[in-house]
């Protein structure tokens, strides 16, 4: 017994209902490592199965109470091993489990986002359901169904672990590896191309295309300040405030005119300047053939 281990008091169980296989393996689980944390108190198979009988809610302590009563060996009902085998019956039916588990072992294959002991403690809880393996079966096993590119590797090598954990521990190995090889790819991509942007930017090709913006915009003049070589939005002085009666307007016959000037220019005005302009050419045949005669 552990020091210490004496002292110790059992911790209370999650309440199990028997709704799958994997509640089933998780609760059987917290059961053994409470045996093993407080074995002063679980001496004998009947402390065992007393102490996990008390969580059973729902189908599975109604079937195991109604077993109970029904059975005239008590040795039986209140064996460890029974117990245990007998709620996982009520999950599944053996030989359909049986089946099921089968098929979940051959389809097994390590995840591209599986690491390998992630996998290998899926595989084992698989196995666990099935007839026993040999060391060697389970190493093989484990082999053919972790990701080809480590599997290669581990062929390559001159000689291949004989257990199934020392397989383990060379394939997380190799493993690890692989992910520092990538890792330093990306960040050797990623200079490279940062590399190639900063020489883009400084090419000769980049600078001509900007000597041409600038001297495109020599020929612009700001209407902020008057000046050119620059856009109204990129003008460094103080905004110029433009009264609403004072709004330049378009260039006119070659003339700036402003709102107040187009208000003072009379009707009349106008009238004289149509007067004035040139007549057309069928007036100018009428006038001349008056003066004729």
């Amino acid at each position: 017994m552990p020091r210490g281990a004496a002292n110790n008091k059992p911790l209370k169980l999650q309440p199990y209902r028997g709704r799958s296989i994997d509640e089933h393996r998780s609760f059987i689980r917290q059961c053994e490592l409470n045996f093993l944390y407080a074995p002063a108190h679980f001496q004998t198979d009947h402390e065992r199965v007393i102490y996990a009988a008390m969580s059973l809610e729902g189908i599975p302590k109604d079937n195991y109470f109604r077993r109970l009563e029904e059975s005239t060996d008590e040795t039986e009902v209140f064996s460890w091993t029974f117990f245990r085998d007998f709620l996982r019956d009520l999950v599944a039916d053996p030989i359909n489990r049986e089946m099921d588990v089968q098929q979940k072992f051959t389809d097994a294959k390590q995840g591209d986002r599986q690491s390998v002991r992630e996998f290998d403690t899926y595989l084992a809880a698989l196995e666990s359901q099935m007839e026993p393996f040999t060391e060697t079966q389970k190493r093989d096993n484990f082999l053919t169904r972790i990701r080809p590119e480590i599997k290669r590797t581990i062929k390559d090598n001159p000689s291949v672990p004989e257990t199934r954990s020392d397989l383990v521990a060379l394939a997380h190995r190799l493993e690890a590896n692989r992910k520092k090889d990538i890792g330093g790819r990306e960040d050797r991509d990623n200079r490279s191309s940062e590399s190639h942007k900063r020489a883009r930017r400084a090419s000769p090709e980049r600078t001509s295309e900007r000597q041409r913006g600038d001297d495109y915009k020599k020929n612009i003049t700001c209407h902020n300040c008057d000046k050119k070589g620059h856009y109204a939005s990129e003008c460094k002085f103080k905004r110029r405030e433009i009264s609403a009666n004072k709004v330049p307007i378009n260039n006119i016959q070659g003339k700036d005119w402003t709102a107040q000037e187009t208000q003072a220019r009379s009707p009349e005005q106008g009238q004289g300047e149509r007067s004035s302009s040139p007549e057309s050419p069928s007036r100018q045949s009428q006038s001349s053939r008056g003066s004729r005669e």
